[in-house]
Formats: C-alpha cells, structure tokens, sequence
C-alpha cells in the first residue's frame, strides 16, 4: 500500500485542501502550514480580530491572535491542540495549560476548517 493512501494522509490532504477553499482571501483568517505543501501536521491561524491581553491586571485591547494548531499522532482519532502564541484574556482558553477549550467531544467528522471556524468566534 502507498504511503499516499493511507487514511491518515488522505485525511491530512482533505483538511489542507479544505483550509485553503474555506479561508483563501478570508478578511480576519490567515493560514500558513508547516511540513509537506499537501498534507502538513502543523498550521500557524493569524486571527484579525479584535480581542484582550491582560496588561499587569487590566485588559487591553489586541487585533491580531496567532494560534498554533498542530495534529496530533493518532489524529484524526485525537483532537487537534490548538494553542495560543501569544498571551491572550478569554474565558475559553485556559492559562494553566496554554490551549483553547472546545465544548463537546471531538469526532472524526470535524474538520480542521471547522475547528479555525469555531476558534475565530
């Protein structure tokens, strides 16, 4: 069997392809992809949008989040990590762990331009 038809692969293909159809020109979404050009394992997501960093205890305001999101092994099995690059104040990203929170059980059906959809909420 080629390496290239494996389901991991196709998945990592499927979901690059879906990235770039879904957010290609998007105003407040920019994706960049590490490793190989067609089915990488990690993304850095530029969200433009306006959002708080703690200065000292106050919030301040921001306009530009980056976000890692790296797959994992056993993905799509497992969940992706999604993680902040730089500090942020929001209730659904944990300041232990450094990684946003999702609500629910993850499923293999989520895509990973769901998961950018639903971080740049």
């Amino acid at each position: 069997m080629s390496l290239s038809s494996t389901p991991r692969l196709r998945r990592l293909q499927v979901d690059f392809q879906s990235l770039q159809d879904r957010f290609s020109g998007h105003s407040h979404v920019s994706i960049a992809s590490a490793g190989t050009h067609t089915a990488p394992e990690r993304y850095e997501v530029e969200f433009r949008l306006r959002g708080l960093v703690l200065d000292g205890d106050q919030p301040v305001h921001r306009d530009i989040h980056t976000v890692e999101l790296t797959l994992p092994r056993d993905y799509p099995r497992a969940r992706p990590h999604c993680i902040p690059l730089e500090p942020i104040f929001h209730p659904n990203i944990s300041d232990h762990f450094d990684c946003f929170c999702r609500p629910g059980s993850w499923s293999v059906g989520i895509s990973l331009a769901d998961v950018v959809a639903a971080l740049e909420r």
